[in-house]
């Protein structure tokens, strides 16, 4: 994939990132101790590209923003749990 920083101090050397994409697997993507906000692009066959930009071509490959440590939860609250 390719990396491109959005928002600092995090750079993509910063980032490790492991797995593979495909008959439903992910990426992981760690990035201990930094805080900031990455735009990963993966880079497709074309038949697999398209018009995320909204210019009429089928020509770009699909991108997701990625965000660490900007965000966070109340310091009162002792445990938090998703229930399902």
């Amino acid at each position: 994939p390719a990396c491109s920083v959005l928002r600092g101090p995090i750079a993509c050397s910063n980032v490790s990132v492991s797995g593979t994409a495909g008959h439903g697997q992910w990426f992981d993507l760690s990035a201990p101790g930094v805080a900031g906000a990455l735009r990963y692009t993966l880079n497709v066959d074309p038949w697999l590209q398209y018009d995320w930009n909204g210019n009429g071509n089928l020509d770009n490959d699909p991108a997701a923003d990625v965000v660490w440590g900007i965000f966070r939860g109340d310091d009162r609250v002792i445990h938090w749990r998703e229930q399902r």
